[in-house]
Protein backbone atom coordinates (compact mmCIF):
# COMPACT_ATOMS: atom_id res chain seq x y z
CA UNK A 1 0.00 0.00 0.00
CA UNK A 2 2.24 2.62 -1.26
CA UNK A 3 -0.96 4.65 -1.39
CA UNK A 4 0.63 6.51 2.00
CA UNK A 5 3.79 7.34 0.88
CA UNK A 6 3.24 11.12 -1.07
CA UNK A 7 5.94 12.93 -1.95
CA UNK A 8 6.36 16.35 -1.42
CA UNK A 9 6.81 17.16 -5.17
CA UNK A 10 3.77 15.15 -5.92
CA UNK A 11 1.78 17.28 -3.07
CA UNK A 12 3.15 20.73 -4.38
CA UNK A 13 1.96 19.97 -8.04
CA UNK A 14 -1.19 18.56 -6.84
CA UNK A 15 -1.77 21.98 -4.56
CA UNK A 16 -0.85 23.86 -7.98
CA UNK A 17 -3.50 21.73 -10.08
CA UNK A 18 -5.90 22.17 -7.46
CA UNK A 19 -5.79 25.36 -5.91
CA UNK A 20 -7.55 27.56 -9.08
CA UNK A 21 -10.63 24.82 -8.07
CA UNK A 22 -11.02 25.68 -4.71
CA UNK A 23 -10.03 29.50 -5.38
CA UNK A 24 -13.61 29.75 -7.83
CA UNK A 25 -16.10 28.29 -4.72
CA UNK A 26 -17.79 31.10 -3.63
CA UNK A 27 -18.86 28.93 -0.87
CA UNK A 28 -15.62 28.60 0.66
CA UNK A 29 -12.82 25.46 -0.07
CA UNK A 30 -14.75 22.70 -1.37
CA UNK A 31 -14.56 19.28 0.57
CA UNK A 32 -11.00 17.32 -0.87
CA UNK A 33 -11.08 13.48 -1.36
CA UNK A 34 -8.44 11.11 -1.80
CA UNK A 35 -8.73 8.36 -3.20
CA UNK A 36 -6.37 5.31 -3.23
CA UNK A 37 -7.28 2.88 -5.88
CA UNK A 38 -5.52 -0.36 -5.91
CA UNK A 39 -6.43 -3.46 -8.30
CA UNK A 40 -5.95 -6.65 -6.48
CA UNK A 41 -4.63 -9.65 -8.08
CA UNK A 42 -7.21 -12.33 -8.62
CA UNK A 43 -7.74 -14.76 -5.73
CA UNK A 44 -5.73 -12.63 -3.37
CA UNK A 45 -8.37 -10.33 -1.99
CA UNK A 46 -8.79 -12.28 1.60
CA UNK A 47 -4.81 -12.02 1.95
CA UNK A 48 -4.98 -8.41 0.57
CA UNK A 49 -7.62 -7.89 3.53
CA UNK A 50 -5.68 -9.15 6.51
CA UNK A 51 -2.59 -6.51 5.30
CA UNK A 52 -5.28 -3.75 5.11
CA UNK A 53 -6.56 -4.63 8.66
CA UNK A 54 -2.43 -3.71 10.23
CA UNK A 55 -3.00 -0.71 8.27
CA UNK A 56 -6.08 0.06 9.77
CA UNK A 57 -4.21 -0.76 13.48
CA UNK A 58 -1.21 1.13 12.41
CA UNK A 59 -3.42 4.37 10.97
CA UNK A 60 -5.59 4.96 13.97
CA UNK A 61 -3.01 5.32 15.91
CA UNK A 62 -1.94 7.91 14.31
CA UNK A 63 -5.83 9.94 13.73
CA UNK A 64 -6.58 9.50 10.21
CA UNK A 65 -9.79 8.16 9.44
CA UNK A 66 -10.85 6.79 5.53
CA UNK A 67 -13.20 4.20 4.78
CA UNK A 68 -12.38 0.82 2.48
CA UNK A 69 -14.36 -0.74 -0.23
CA UNK A 70 -14.45 -3.69 -2.34
CA UNK A 71 -15.72 -3.62 -6.29
CA UNK A 72 -18.66 -5.77 -6.67
CA UNK A 73 -18.64 -4.53 -10.83
CA UNK A 74 -15.76 -4.02 -13.02
CA UNK A 75 -12.14 -4.70 -11.66
CA UNK A 76 -11.10 -6.75 -9.22
CA UNK A 77 -10.33 -3.30 -7.11
CA UNK A 78 -10.02 -1.88 -3.53
CA UNK A 79 -10.90 1.74 -3.14
CA UNK A 80 -10.50 4.00 0.00
CA UNK A 81 -11.80 7.40 0.10
CA UNK A 82 -10.15 10.01 2.87
CA UNK A 83 -12.34 12.96 3.30
CA UNK A 84 -10.69 16.87 4.06
CA UNK A 85 -12.47 20.08 4.66
CA UNK A 86 -9.40 21.30 2.60
CA UNK A 87 -6.57 20.93 0.50
CA UNK A 88 -4.39 22.14 3.40
CA UNK A 89 -5.78 19.87 6.19
CA UNK A 90 -5.02 16.92 3.71
CA UNK A 91 -1.48 18.64 3.30
CA UNK A 92 -1.49 18.56 7.31
CA UNK A 93 -2.17 14.64 7.47
CA UNK A 94 0.75 14.05 4.79
CA UNK A 95 3.46 15.62 7.03
CA UNK A 96 2.27 14.41 10.44
CA UNK A 97 3.02 11.34 8.90
CA UNK A 98 6.38 11.87 7.32
CA UNK A 99 7.51 13.63 10.72
CA UNK A 100 6.30 10.12 12.46
CA UNK A 101 9.79 7.53 11.68
CA UNK A 102 7.96 4.73 13.68
CA UNK A 103 4.88 5.08 11.44
CA UNK A 104 6.69 5.68 8.64
CA UNK A 105 9.03 2.38 9.07
CA UNK A 106 5.50 0.19 10.27
CA UNK A 107 3.90 1.37 6.86
CA UNK A 108 7.32 0.57 4.63
CA UNK A 109 7.12 -2.64 6.04
CA UNK A 110 2.62 -3.46 5.05
CA UNK A 111 3.57 -1.68 1.65
CA UNK A 112 6.26 -4.49 1.04
CA UNK A 113 3.43 -7.07 1.72
CA UNK A 114 0.41 -5.36 -0.25
CA UNK A 115 2.54 -4.96 -2.92
CA UNK A 116 2.59 -8.82 -3.73
CA UNK A 117 -1.46 -8.74 -3.73
CA UNK A 118 -1.55 -5.74 -6.42
CA UNK A 119 -0.95 -5.66 -9.92
CA UNK A 120 -1.47 -1.78 -10.29
CA UNK A 121 -3.35 1.72 -8.37
CA UNK A 122 -3.35 5.26 -8.82
CA UNK A 123 -4.00 8.12 -6.09
CA UNK A 124 -6.84 10.21 -7.03
CA UNK A 125 -8.08 13.82 -5.77
CA UNK A 126 -11.12 15.65 -5.90
CA UNK A 127 -12.13 18.96 -4.40
CA UNK A 128 -16.33 18.99 -4.14
CA UNK A 129 -18.53 20.84 -6.94
CA UNK A 130 -21.48 21.87 -4.66
CA UNK A 131 -23.36 24.10 -6.76
CA UNK A 132 -23.65 20.25 -8.89
CA UNK A 133 -24.03 17.91 -6.06
CA UNK A 134 -27.47 17.38 -5.03
CA UNK A 135 -28.77 17.08 -1.08
CA UNK A 136 -25.25 16.60 -0.13
CA UNK A 137 -25.68 17.66 3.39
CA UNK A 138 -27.60 14.76 4.22
CA UNK A 139 -25.13 12.46 3.36
CA UNK A 140 -23.18 12.85 7.39
CA UNK A 141 -26.60 11.24 8.77
CA UNK A 142 -26.25 8.63 5.76
CA UNK A 143 -22.88 6.89 5.71
CA UNK A 144 -23.16 5.62 8.99
CA UNK A 145 -25.82 3.39 7.96
CA UNK A 146 -24.63 2.90 3.98
CA UNK A 147 -22.96 0.02 2.85
CA UNK A 148 -22.51 0.71 -0.65
CA UNK A 149 -21.23 3.21 -2.67
CA UNK A 150 -21.94 3.92 -6.39
CA UNK A 151 -19.83 5.17 -8.35
CA UNK A 152 -20.23 7.49 -11.75
CA UNK A 153 -17.22 8.53 -13.49
CA UNK A 154 -17.21 10.89 -16.56
CA UNK A 155 -15.07 12.08 -18.43
CA UNK A 156 -16.15 15.21 -20.43
CA UNK A 157 -14.78 16.98 -23.51
CA UNK A 158 -12.21 20.08 -22.95
CA UNK A 159 -13.40 22.94 -21.92
CA UNK A 160 -16.85 22.13 -21.48
CA UNK A 161 -16.72 21.35 -17.92
CA UNK A 162 -19.28 24.61 -17.24
CA UNK A 163 -21.50 23.10 -19.83
CA UNK A 164 -21.87 19.40 -17.87
CA UNK A 165 -22.28 20.97 -14.44
CA UNK A 166 -25.51 23.15 -16.18
CA UNK A 167 -26.57 19.36 -17.50
CA UNK A 168 -26.28 18.35 -13.69
CA UNK A 169 -27.86 21.53 -11.82
CA UNK A 170 -30.55 21.04 -14.43
CA UNK A 171 -31.24 17.08 -13.85
CA UNK A 172 -30.95 18.63 -9.87
CA UNK A 173 -34.02 20.78 -10.31
CA UNK A 174 -35.70 18.11 -12.03
CA UNK A 175 -35.03 15.88 -8.83
CA UNK A 176 -36.78 18.54 -6.58
CA UNK A 177 -39.19 18.98 -8.17
CA UNK A 178 -39.44 14.91 -8.41
CA UNK A 179 -39.16 15.14 -4.09
CA UNK A 180 -36.16 12.56 -5.00
CA UNK A 181 -34.26 12.37 -1.67
CA UNK A 182 -31.34 10.76 -2.61
CA UNK A 183 -27.92 12.71 -1.78
CA UNK A 184 -25.47 12.51 -4.74
CA UNK A 185 -21.49 14.49 -4.19
CA UNK A 186 -20.24 15.60 -7.17
CA UNK A 187 -16.16 15.96 -7.58
CA UNK A 188 -13.97 17.32 -9.97
CA UNK A 189 -11.05 15.34 -10.41
CA UNK A 190 -7.98 17.92 -9.75
CA UNK A 191 -4.79 15.20 -10.01
CA UNK A 192 -4.53 11.32 -10.84
CA UNK A 193 -6.68 10.45 -13.77
CA UNK A 194 -7.21 11.64 -17.27
CA UNK A 195 -9.90 14.37 -17.46
CA UNK A 196 -11.45 16.64 -17.29
CA UNK A 197 -13.68 14.40 -15.27
CA UNK A 198 -15.63 14.04 -12.73
CA UNK A 199 -16.78 11.28 -10.17
CA UNK A 200 -20.82 11.38 -9.08
CA UNK A 201 -21.05 9.48 -5.69
CA UNK A 202 -24.19 8.05 -4.15
CA UNK A 203 -24.37 6.28 -0.59
CA UNK A 204 -26.94 3.00 -0.81
CA UNK A 205 -27.68 1.29 2.31
CA UNK A 206 -29.54 -1.26 0.04
CA UNK A 207 -28.84 -2.42 -3.18
CA UNK A 208 -33.20 -3.15 -3.06
CA UNK A 209 -32.96 0.73 -3.98
CA UNK A 210 -31.39 -0.18 -7.07
CA UNK A 211 -34.83 -2.02 -8.27
CA UNK A 212 -37.48 -0.62 -10.18
CA UNK A 213 -40.08 0.81 -7.85
CA UNK A 214 -43.09 -1.22 -7.14
CA UNK A 215 -45.12 2.40 -6.99
CA UNK A 216 -44.32 4.36 -10.55
CA UNK A 217 -43.62 7.89 -8.76
CA UNK A 218 -46.03 10.87 -9.00
CA UNK A 219 -43.89 12.68 -11.92
CA UNK A 220 -42.07 11.06 -14.13
CA UNK A 221 -38.22 12.63 -15.69
CA UNK A 222 -39.79 13.72 -18.46
CA UNK A 223 -42.49 15.69 -16.11
CA UNK A 224 -40.31 17.49 -14.45
CA UNK A 225 -37.61 18.66 -17.48
CA UNK A 226 -40.54 20.75 -18.65
CA UNK A 227 -41.96 17.95 -21.32
CA UNK A 228 -40.87 15.44 -23.67
CA UNK A 229 -38.94 17.89 -25.52
CA UNK A 230 -37.04 19.62 -23.01
CA UNK A 231 -35.85 16.21 -21.59
CA UNK A 232 -34.76 15.49 -25.15
CA UNK A 233 -32.96 18.55 -25.38
CA UNK A 234 -31.27 17.97 -21.79
CA UNK A 235 -30.10 14.86 -23.32
CA UNK A 236 -28.89 16.10 -26.22
CA UNK A 237 -26.81 18.74 -24.28
CA UNK A 238 -25.21 15.65 -22.11
CA UNK A 239 -23.90 13.66 -25.31
CA UNK A 240 -22.15 16.95 -26.53
CA UNK A 241 -20.12 16.94 -23.76
CA UNK A 242 -19.90 14.04 -22.47
CA UNK A 243 -16.94 11.67 -24.23
CA UNK A 244 -17.22 8.35 -21.53
CA UNK A 245 -18.98 7.23 -18.54
CA UNK A 246 -18.58 4.15 -16.42
CA UNK A 247 -20.55 3.44 -13.49
CA UNK A 248 -19.14 1.03 -10.22
CA UNK A 249 -20.88 -0.36 -7.90
CA UNK A 250 -18.65 -1.25 -4.01
CA UNK A 251 -19.17 -2.89 -0.78
CA UNK A 252 -18.14 -0.85 2.26
CA UNK A 253 -15.68 -3.39 4.37
CA UNK A 254 -15.53 -2.18 7.90
CA UNK A 255 -12.12 -4.53 8.46
CA UNK A 256 -10.17 -1.98 6.04
CA UNK A 257 -11.85 1.15 6.99
CA UNK A 258 -11.52 3.57 10.17
CA UNK A 259 -14.16 5.93 10.14
CA UNK A 260 -14.58 9.04 12.42
CA UNK A 261 -15.69 8.19 15.64
CA UNK A 262 -19.33 9.83 14.90
CA UNK A 263 -19.83 6.97 12.19
CA UNK A 264 -18.92 4.33 14.42
CA UNK A 265 -20.81 5.62 17.00
CA UNK A 266 -24.03 5.28 14.83
CA UNK A 267 -23.75 1.75 13.97
CA UNK A 268 -20.96 -0.19 15.79
CA UNK A 269 -22.41 -3.45 15.15
CA UNK A 270 -21.11 -2.59 11.44
CA UNK A 271 -17.89 -0.74 11.53
CA UNK A 272 -16.52 -2.67 14.09
CA UNK A 273 -16.24 -6.19 13.18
Amino acid sequence: MTRRFVSKLAMCLTLAIAAPLVAQAPQGPPAVLRIFREEIKQGKNAAHEKVEAAYVRALAKAGETYIGMDSMTGANEAWFIEHYDSMAALEKVIQAIDKNPGLTAQLEQLDSQDGELRSGGRTIIATQNRAASYRDEAVPALLPKARYLQVQIVRVRPGHGTDYIDTLRSQNAAFEKMKTEQPRGVFGVASGMPGPAYLLLTLRTSLAELDPPAVAPAMTIAQAMGGDEALAKYRRAVSDVVVSQETLLFKFNPKMSNPPKAVVDADKDFWVP
